[in-house]
């Protein structure tokens, strides 16, 4: 099954990882805010007049015009055709290069070592 949302793919262990491509959509117009409006508010009263219109714009800038959804589905075809036990866990599409992927092979290095000190390696690797 594939991952719904723009950029978004799945990793070894079959959660959907959101990533951030939005040529032909728009993104930010649909995903800002919460259906509770009484949260909406609260959020909305805590910071200045402007804010998340001023945040949105920002991050959606950070896009390149020439970002590939298509790069996406290259990704999960690629992951498709990886023989099992030997698929990745974790794939990034990230046309922004926002950080996420220096930061994801941090976690993913701490939960190693933590998994190792645990005792339970064997969960960082698919039974093959």
């Amino acid at each position: 099954m594939l991952c719904q949302g723009a950029g978004a793919v799945r990793d070894r262990d079959h959660r959907c990882r959101a990533g951030r491509v939005y040529q032909g959509i728009n993104h930010f117009a649909h995903a800002g805010d919460p259906a509770d409006e009484a949260v909406d508010a609260a959020y909305r009263a805590a910071y200045p007049d402007g804010f998340f219109d001023q945040m949105q714009a920002a991050l959606a800038a950070t896009i390149p015009e020439d970002a590939d959804p298509e790069a996406v589905a290259r990704a999960v075809v690629d992951i498709a055709g990886t023989p099992k036990g030997k698929r990745p866990l974790r794939v990034m599409v990230d046309p922004a290069s926002d950080g996420s992927a220096v930061s994801f092979a941090v976690i993913d290095r701490v939960r190693e070592q933590f998994l190792d000190r645990i005792g339970f390696p064997e969960l960082l690797r698919p039974a093959a």
